[in-house]
């Protein structure tokens, strides 16, 4: 089965139920990020569970999964920012199934849930993650920024005419 094919057959906005399987999926993905980038300073790797509750409750992000067997294997979130811009976080896939095309499927998914009037779409990722870096640009992705002292790289996508999505 395709990466794609699995993410549209098994994708669902998660709830608050799921704040341990995301924590724990959020942990072990962003280990790797730590070593990336000699850093323990990174968000993710601090939070307890009643933050990511708190996230997953919050009205302003869109908290997706990958759930297959009642295992969480991916995650990617969106925010919007602004009228025509909107951001994307915390794309995460288990580390058994790196390399699969998860993250490519899911990246797919959130840029196609966006509402049609989003324009330019913006994510942040560790300054040393050139793993990261060139996996965004693939996706077209231009980093456009970085800032040295938290260590993070910016990238920001322009989108032509998006794909109509539901926002609600």
């Amino acid at each position: 089965m395709s990466a794609d094919l699995r993410v549209r057959d098994g994708v669902r906005r998660l709830v608050t139920a799921d704040a341990g399987e995301l924590l724990t999926l959020q942990l072990a993905a962003w280990v790797a990020e730590a070593h990336a980038n000699a850093t323990l300073a990174i968000p993710a790797l601090h939070e307890s569970v009643d933050d990511v509750r708190a996230q997953l409750d919050d009205p302003a992000w869109r908290i997706w999964g990958l759930v297959d067997d009642r295992r969480l294997l991916a995650t990617v979130r969106t925010r919007l920012e602004g009228p025509d811009s909107a951001y994307v976080g915390r794309l995460a896939v288990v580390p058994d199934l790196r390399g699969c095309g998860l993250g490519s499927a899911m990246l797919r998914w959130a840029e196609a849930d966006l509402p049609g009037d989003v324009r330019t779409v913006e994510l942040v990722t560790g300054i040393r993650s050139t793993a990261n870096h060139a996996f965004y640009r693939r996706h077209g992705y231009d980093q456009v920024g970085t800032d040295d002292e938290v260590g993070t790289a910016l990238f920001r996508k322009r989108r032509g005419e998006a794909p109509q999505a539901t926002w609600s």
